[in-house]
Parts: C-alpha cells; sequence; structure tokens
C-alpha cells in the first residue's frame, strides 16, 4: 500500500470518502509550486490552499489573495479563473472535488450535511480567511501522502473526513446565520418556479428522470418525492406526464406534424406510450382531439 501511494502521488491521486449519505470524490496532485496563468474553469469544484508564501487568484470581477499559512478558496464549477504569483517561494495546494449524495431509507431525518452541501457556492467563489485548521489538515495530508508509512491508508481517510468536515462548518460559519425575512410562502413560491422551470426545459428528454431533478434541486431523491407531492400534488411522473401532454396540446392543435412526431416531439420513445397517455389524460385519442378542435373552430370562424 505504501508503495501504491507513493507512485500514485507523483501524479495525480485521487479517492472517494463517505460521509453518512454523503460520497465525495477527490483528487490531486499534491502540494506544488506550479501556478496556471491561462484562465480556465473546471466542471466540478477546486479547492485552494495557500501553504507558503502568497499567490492571487484572479476572477472576471474581482481577485482574491491567498496568503499562507491560513487562506483556503472554494471555486464553484464554471467559476472561470487564473493565478499569478505575488511573492517568493509560493507553494499551494489544489483538490478537485465531486458531492454526490442520497438519503439512505429507514434513518430517519436527512443527515445535516445534506444541508451543508446546500450553501456550497455556486456562483461566485468563497474565500475562507481564517481557515488554519483546514491548512494544517491539508499539510499533514499532504506530507502523508508524499511520504506514506504503516497504516497511511487509514490516516488518510481520516484526514480527509476530518478536512470535509471542517470545511463544512467553515462555510456555515461564513454564511452566518440563514436569513428568516423571506415567509415559508416566498420559499415555496421560488422552489415551485424551479420545479416548473425543470420540467419545461427537460419535458423532451425522454431519459429524464427525478434523479436529475433532485440533483436539479439539490436535495435528496426522497426530498424531492416529498416536495413534488407538497407542492404540485403529484408524483415526479404524473407531473412530467402532465407537462408533456401541456406541449402535445399545442403540436396537435397548432400544426400538421404527424401524431407519431409530436410523441417524439414531447418525450416518448415509441407512439404507443403516448396514444395510452394522451388517451387517460382527455379521455379520447390524439387524432380525434385534433379533429374535434378543428371542427370547432371551422363553426366558430
Amino acid at each position: 500500500m505504501a508503495n501504491m501511494i507513493a507512485e500514485n502521488y507523483k501524479s495525480n491521486f485521487s479517492t472517494t470518502v463517505r460521509l453518512d449519505d454523503v460520497r465525495i470524490d477527490m483528487r490531486t496532485n499534491g502540494p506544488h509550486r506550479t501556478i496556471v496563468p491561462n484562465s480556465h474553469d473546471h466542471t466540478g469544484y477546486e479547492v485552494q490552499a495557500a501553504l507558503m508564501g502568497e499567490y492571487h487568484i484572479e476572477f472576471e470581477h474581482k481577485t482574491l489573495v491567498m496568503k499562507a499559512p491560513d487562506t483556503v478558496c472554494l471555486i464553484p464549477p464554471g467559476c472561470r479563473h487564473r493565478s499569478r504569483y505575488a511573492g517568493p517561494g509560493v507553494r499551494q495546494m489544489g483538490l478537485g472535488l465531486r458531492f454526490n449524495w442520497r438519503h439512505k431509507p429507514g434513518q430517519g431525518e436527512d443527515s445535516g450535511l445534506l444541508e451543508a452541501l446546500e450553501r456550497l457556492p455556486r456562483n461566485e467563489p468563497v474565500l475562507l480567511t481564517d481557515a488554519g485548521e483546514l491548512c494544517d489538515t491539508l499539510r499533514r495530508f499532504s506530507e502523508e501522502l508524499a511520504a506514506p508509512d504503516v497504516g497511511s491508508e487509514v490516516l488518510l481517510d481520516a484526514l480527509l473526513r476530518q478536512f470535509y468536515i471542517q470545511l463544512f462548518r467553515a462555510l456555515k460559519a461564513a454564511a452566518g446565520p440563514r436569513a428568516r425575512d423571506r415567509s415559508d410562502h416566498d420559499k415555496r413560491e421560488d422552489r415551485y418556479g424551479r420545479i416548473e422551470e425543470f420540467f419545461h426545459e427537460h419535458y423532451a428528454d425522454h431519459a429524464v428522470t427525478e434523479e436529475d431533478l433532485a440533483e436539479y434541486l439539490s436535495v435528496s431523491k426522497r426530498q424531492t418525492s416529498r416536495i413534488l407531492r407538497r407542492l404540485c400534488g403529484k408524483s415526479f411522473h404524473e407531473k412530467l406526464e402532465e407537462i408533456r401532454m401541456h406541449y402535445a396540446l399545442q403540436w396537435l392543435v397548432h400544426t400538421d406534424e404527424r401524431v407519431e412526431d409530436i410523441a417524439l416531439q414531447v418525450g416518448y420513445t415509441a407512439a404507443s406510450g403516448f396514444y395510452v397517455a394522451f388517451k387517460k389524460a382527455f379521455g379520447v385519442t390524439p387524432a380525434r382531439y385534433r379533429r374535434d378542435c378543428t371542427a370547432r373552430h371551422g363553426k366558430d370562424g
């Protein structure tokens, strides 16, 4: 195990850590002196820590000062940035992170970690300037990774768990208490709007799932089911059918497209499934509905 870790450390080290119902996929190339001057972004989160010296991270509208030994920056996915030296002897460490979570059945309420994940920044980086404990944990992790010994695998896992808990707590402290000036009604309206937005954007995707909506809302699948029932009075499948039928009616009434083609346009892989869903929703076949609408419009004209 020691040889494997040491060899892995020479290039990139990656692992998965589980905290209750949260899975964190991590990769790092350890502490280094390399600064990336080209503007770039990442598909996952990135943590940067200044272990020695000082450097700057430049974003589109601001520059953050990274100064050892107690500065950590959490950069969200898609946030373009680049780095530049601000002095000699710079040593930094970066971690690439991906978070996945789900509620485990039979465990009662969701883990507090899920609430912590909701505090992750979505668009703007978060600079933690009193993060000496985080930097110390990363330093111990990097030292163990560079010179593994007996029990290194267990110790590395423990250090990463400690680091993530420290990170979540630091983010919670930085965010402060949650705002209470918005009513529960306002919050429900916001969430309902996001749900509607999701279905109207993804109704044509035949492979869309409740897990996709859960990820979109940053909650567990179990929470998603409860939210849909509470706000929409429907299951995921029922809500998806409702939106698909809404668009199907538009195509039937306002175009001359074949019913089979409309079925594909609104997310069905086969016309038979569309026929069954349409008949269940409106009591008539799509062709009959179109004929009746055409007859009514002709009579009105």
